[in-house]
């Protein structure tokens, strides 16, 4: 008997998003202010500055959290749970459902001209028979390693040509 793999988050991704979080309950409190309380500031300025603090936890959000929103996934033998907590949604995906596993490295530099730094990337790509798409990303889960090895034996008992 195979013992479910429940995924857990790094501590970055909960840093991450704390500061969406606070962004956007600034950005929310400024635009109040902006809207009742003028002060010093005329309530053009504070309105702009409210709306670019929303920007900006807007961006924030959707270059971390839109491909890989706040989740728990759980592998057992029957099939592949994923919690949604934002909005909170459970898919459950049957291994029968999978047409094609597939696993990408998406290679970044970072750097200035006196030093290079290369990282690298893990993505999981879970593609199904009715089109939907779920992606597993490896900074996003500390025990990214044992999901896939936990994928790579649930589907290798289910459907044999499927690799991962």
């Amino acid at each position: 008997m195979f013992a479910p793999v429940t995924s857990k988050y790094d501590n970055i991704y909960w840093q991450r998003l704390l500061v969406v979080v606070i962004l956007s309950l600034a950005a929310s409190g400024l635009i109040l202010k902006g809207l009742f309380d003028h002060g010093d500031n005329g309530p053009l300025e504070d309105f702009v500055f409210a709306l670019l603090l929303g920007a900006a936890a807007l961006g924030f959000y959707l270059f971390f959290f839109l491909n890989s929103p706040p989740r728990k996934i759980v592998i057992s033998d029957e099939h592949i749970i994923i919690e949604n907590y934002l909005p909170h949604k459970i898919i459950t995906i049957q291994y029968g459902e999978i047409e094609h596993v597939k696993t990408f490295i998406q290679t970044y530099e970072r750097g200035s001209r006196f030093y290079t730094n290369i990282n690298t990337l893990q993505i999981i790509q879970l593609e199904l028979i009715d089109d939907k798409v779920y992606r597993i990303y490896e900074n996003d889960f500390k025990n990214f390693e044992d999901i896939r090895a936990a994928l790579r034996e649930q589907l290798g008992k289910h459907q044999d040509f499927i690799k991962i």
